[in-house]
């Protein structure tokens, strides 16, 4: 491998609930590679930087403590398979501060996140980094812009199963967290949340696709060893023979396994706002079946349910909430 392969990002992105934190976890297990994630660097994170499009003064400053507070918990603060040895999520503020040890012009966004990785792969004593944030997708035009020469690997699901896992997610958690979720949640907002991945994860695909290995969950759950040696090869990294896949199902919603049936308010509301994507990425319409009670009950709570949800992003993000928004609504 030269050296320039050596330099080049990589990148885990995609929907969520499609098997970007398999195969992160599963890839961090290779003896070469640290994978981090979760950081929001290029979206709702994002923090502006200054004059000249650089990070110093006041907007360094800001950047240090958006990174120092996010805990990176793809792969930081837990013992067991996929899971970092060395950093701990104590270690955060003083690996973040290393890393933005900037020159006295500043840094550019692009610089600071290759520092940011840089630092994660030595103190893990692995030659490379790859980031996992499955939201990147959504801003890998911002990414190209620091990064032109960025890899993706891509993850994809079909939107039925998307929305019941989304919908559950909350399942195994507290009863605060599930009463929380559940005040956040509208099929209508999943079916939008769909439908804007499939759209980013397909644009970036027509847009360098020399640059993107696009992945589909069921060929994760059909064949994962083989996944993972795809991975490899694209990601330009030496084959590990003896890399594990990560066992599966242990990121599932459904609390014991227990899976239920999809409502038949999701079918309407994806069908009814993403028939085009759904055919465009190949995948099969299911028909809506009925259940027209909970369809007109999903029509009547939606004003509540736009407030909360906005009241909830507004408290979360860095910068515009509404032009976040309206990057959901509209990606460019």
């Amino acid at each position: 491998m030269s050296e320039d392969d050596r330099q080049i990002p990589r990148f885990i992105v995609g929907m969520s609930r499609s098997g970007t934190t398999w195969v992160g976890k599963s890839m961090n297990r290779h003896p070469e590679v640290a994978v981090f994630g979760e950081t929001q660097f290029w979206g709702k994170n994002f923090v502006s930087p200054g004059p000249e499009g650089r990070y110093q003064g006041e907007s360094l400053e800001r950047l240090r403590q958006v990174l120092s507070s996010n805990p990176l918990d793809t792969t930081i603060g837990a013992d067991g398979p996929g899971f970092m040895s060395r950093i701990q999520r104590s270690d955060i503020p003083a690996l973040v501060d290393g890393a933005l040890n900037s020159p006295a012009d500043g840094i550019v966004p692009a610089e600071a996140f290759r520092a940011l990785g840089n630092r994660i792969a030595a103190d893990e004593s692995k030659k490379y980094w790859i980031e996992k944030t499955s939201r990147h997708v959504n801003w890998a035009d911002r990414i190209l812009e620091g990064m032109p020469d960025a890899r993706f690997v891509t993850t994809i699901r079909e939107p039925y199963s998307f929305m019941l896992s989304y919908k559950h997610q909350a399942d195994r958690g507290t009863p605060e967290r599930r009463l929380a979720f559940s005040r956040r949640y509208h099929p209508l907002g999943c079916a939008i949340l769909w439908r804007t991945y499939i759209r980013a994860a397909l644009r970036l695909a027509r847009r360098c696709p020399e640059q993107v290995l696009l992945v589909r969950l069921a060929e994760i759950q059909r064949e994962p060893e083989r996944v993972l040696e795809r991975v490899q090869d694209f990601l330009l990294l030496t084959r590990e023979p003896n890399l594990e896949p990560l066992p599966q199902g242990e990121n599932t919603s459904f609390r014991n396994r227990e899976r239920p049936e999809l409502p038949s308010a999701e079918r309407f509301w994806v069908n009814l706002i993403a028939s085009k994507e759904i055919a465009e990425a190949g995948f099969e319409r299911q028909a809506v079946g009925g259940g027209w009670l909970d369809i007109l009950k999903s029509v009547v709570t939606l004003p509540l349910w736009a407030i909360r949800a906005y009241t909830d992003l507004d408290g979360r993000t860095e910068g515009s909430t509404f032009q976040y928004i309206l990057r959901w609504l509209r990606p460019r």
